[in-house]
């Protein structure tokens, strides 16, 4: 009998530890190497601590069902009504929390919301959040800090909703550093190598931002490109963008996740979302492409070489 009342309260702990329901929405798909970190960590910072659902908007392969998924994401929050949402990236806001949960009772972290969420009314009475900024003020140390005069750059990614973003508020920082900078925006891979080709000709600086919403991406294409075409600095923050760069300062996806997972546990302890303080990205980890790097008549500063992981 003593036996069986203990392994009943033990089934009752166990079922309180999950009783709690969080559900994730990413913006993007699943493979993605972004939403990939975040959602791993996520998971990494929840367990024991909820049930974790996983939607996926899609939205960089599919921009024109974007509005579609959202709904889609509304539907499933009455469904299962979880005890906080946790959306990721600009589309999820954008389309579900903005339209749909305004102020409402359902308590959302946000994260990976690109620079500043004004465009969106962030923050609202039922929300917390990490704000997403690129580490471009560490690119432009790197890039002032190597030999040879660097005034004009060119930013290439796909034409997309978050690249026009990351494009508008990249080019106002490096012109706040005295560099002008041109915006490429390219859709499928021919593009991308004939425009990586002309900037590496044409300008001082090439900013690769990223290759996702190139449908068509060959990465043995890029590298052979870069590698056949490099001759000026080419820089960005993600780390999948190293094989086609000389260096990247990375932006970290689970420092978003991270943050993430330690704001919905607060939220499930009972804490109001909106008390827990709005953070921005620190963490700025760079990446040097030796191979890259040799080709470029610009010497790099001596504290990134030495300090930066290696890639060939």
């Amino acid at each position: 009998m003593k036996n069986s009342v203990v392994l009943a309260f033990l089934l009752l702990i166990g079922a309180q530890a999950f009783a709690k329901t969080c559900l994730y929405v990413n913006s993007y798909h699943s493979g993605y190497p972004w939403s990939d970190g975040i959602e791993s960590s996520l998971e990494a910072g929840l367990k024991g601590k909820c049930t974790l659902i996983k939607f996926n908007m899609d939205t960089k392969k599919s921009p024109t069902t974007a509005k579609q998924k959202g709904e889609e994401a509304k539907a499933l929050i009455e469904s299962k009504k979880p005890d906080v949402v946790i959306v990721s990236d600009d589309n999820a806001v954008k389309y579900l929390l903005m339209p749909f949960f305004k102020d409402s009772k359902v308590p959302f972290v946000y994260l990976g919301v690109n620079w500043s969420g004004d465009a969106y009314g962030l923050p609202y009475k039922n929300t917390t959040g990490m704000i997403e900024v690129a580490p471009v003020q560490a690119v432009l140390q790197e890039v002032k800090a190597a030999s040879g005069s660097i005034k004009k750059a060119i930013f290439l990614s796909p034409d997309n909703e978050s690249e026009q973003m990351d494009a508008k508020f990249t080019q106002k920082l490096f012109k706040a550093g005295g560099i002008e900078m041109d915006i490429v925006l390219v859709k499928n891979m021919n593009e991308w190598k004939e425009a990586y080709k002309k900037a590496q000709e044409s300008t001082d600086l090439v900013y690769v931002n990223n290759n996702a919403g190139i449908n068509d991406w060959n990465e043995a294409e890029g590298k052979a490109t870069a590698a056949a075409s490099m001759k000026k600095v080419t820089t960005g923050i993600y780390e999948w963008m190293a094989p086609y760069s000389t260096f990247v300062m990375m932006k970290q996806p689970e420092e978003q996740g991270e943050f993430g997972a330690q704001a919905a546990i607060q939220i499930l302890a009972g804490k109001a979302p909106d008390s827990i303080p709005v953070e921005r990205n620190k963490r700025a980890t760079p990446m040097l492409n030796s191979t890259l790097a040799g080709k470029s008549p610009y010497k790099l500063s001596e504290n990134l070489m030495n300090k930066a992981k290696k890639i060939n």
